[in-house]
């Protein structure tokens, strides 16, 4: 079993109910990238991926999360793995994460980066997450 803990605050998995499609305000900390924010877009995203080595190995994976930012890419190669956050009617970082950053759309006019759903990944990982207040 793994306790997660981030930037001391317990984590917590963020409710579909806080969650309003093309309004709500997330940000991730990458290693590329720094913090950067953007908008959620929607959660039924096919990502069909390829691997950079050997282009004839692919994989899909499924409701992902789409952001997207219309001033600056909310990720780029190197971030994968940041885990994405949602932001307050404030705009500020709150402890309920929604995902894990996976990929970026390079040719699309939205300039989307995607994040696979973290429920999944605490369930794989058998992770414990703190209670939601």
């Amino acid at each position: 079993m793994i306790c997660f803990f981030v930037e001391h605050f317990g984590l917590q998995i963020v409710d579909e109910d806080d969650l309003t499609y093309d309004l709500s305000e997330v940000m991730k900390t990458g290693g590329v990238t720094g913090n950067t924010t953007g908008i959620l877009r929607n959660n039924n995203s096919l990502i069909d991926m390829s691997s950079r080595v050997d282009q004839l190995v692919s994989f899909c994976l499924f409701n992902c999360y789409e952001i997207s930012n219309s001033h600056h890419q909310f990720c780029e190669s190197g971030d994968s793995g940041s885990v994405v956050f949602l932001c307050n009617e404030n705009g500020i970082k709150t402890n309920k994460a929604i995902g894990i950053a996976v990929a970026v759309d390079r040719y699309g006019k939205n300039r989307s980066a995607f994040a696979c759903n973290i429920r999944e990944i605490v369930r794989a990982f058998n992770i414990v997450v703190a209670e939601q207040d």
